[in-house]
């Protein structure tokens, strides 16, 4: 989870004006596209 974060992969979610990662939570649909394409983006690099 740091790596990701670290890159940018995941920035977590919105919650009483903070950022919060929950790493045994479940991921929606358009999370997860965003990873991937964020994934993608970085392999290219």
């Amino acid at each position: 989870m740091s790596w990701a974060v670290a890159t940018g992969f995941v920035s977590g979610r919105l919650s009483g004006g903070k950022d919060y990662l929950a790493p045994k939570g479940t991921a929606n649909r358009a999370e997860v596209a965003t990873i991937l394409i964020r994934f993608v983006e970085y392999l290219k690099k």
